[in-house]
């Protein structure tokens, strides 16, 4: 599990195994609960938003945002570790116009 407010659990490989535990066959949204847990929502958009600090824009399926071939892309997976930590230091709340 990624926790914002433990950086030892916060790496890239962190990153590139949460891209990793969801297939690209449908709509998903990176969120970052309340108390910083970073995980991957099958509820998109601004659906069930309870106890969520920030979302990223949803990632539409089919695009390689997640799964094995998008934690192979370096750069992508970069990009998400440095959104993500970019909006939790600035203090984001809601759903940002941010892929990663």
């Amino acid at each position: 599990m990624i926790n914002l407010n433990k950086p030892e659990t916060f790496t890239i490989e962190t990153v590139r195994e949460l891209i990793a535990s969801k297939d690209d066959s449908q709509r998903r949204q990176l969120r970052v609960s309340e108390d910083g847990v970073v995980y991957l929502s099958d509820a998109i958009g601004n659906l069930e938003l309870d106890g969520v600090r920030f979302a990223l824009t949803t990632w539409l399926e089919g695009n390689d945002y997640v799964g094995a071939a998008a934690a192979k892309d370096d750069k992508w997976v970069k990009s998400v570790h440095d959104t993500v930590e970019m909006h939790w230091n600035k203090g984001t709340r809601g759903v940002t116009e941010d892929y990663a």
